[in-house]
């Protein structure tokens, strides 16, 4: 039961994008029993929390993770691979709309 409702859609909380123009969200697809299968999205949103857009990021960099946080006007995400334990792989996706 646990491996169902872990392949389940799965919805990031609300996070204030860092230009205070709106929020975001992660959603990651349900795993189709593929390895690295899953497939993470961004979701923006304007003030009233209507949606303004969505964005597949696993196409643009299949190393994301779903471990983000806004710093200045980016957002920090933490790679899936992390490689060497005393270095932090990470990328930075800007948002503009």
């Amino acid at each position: 039961m646990l491996s169902e409702w872990d392949g389940d859609v799965s919805f990031g909380n609300f996070e204030k994008l860092p230009n205070g123009k709106g929020f975001c969200r992660i959603v990651k697809s349900p795993n189709r029993g593929l390895q690295n299968s899953d497939q993470i999205n961004l979701e923006v949103f304007d003030s009233f929390l209507e949606k303004v857009g969505e964005v597949n990021l696993t196409e643009l960099e299949p190393d994301l993770s779903t471990f983000y946080f806004s710093v200045e006007n980016k957002l920090f995400f933490k790679a899936k691979n992390q490689e060497n334990e005393n270095y932090l792989n990470y990328y930075f996706v800007e948002i503009d709309f």
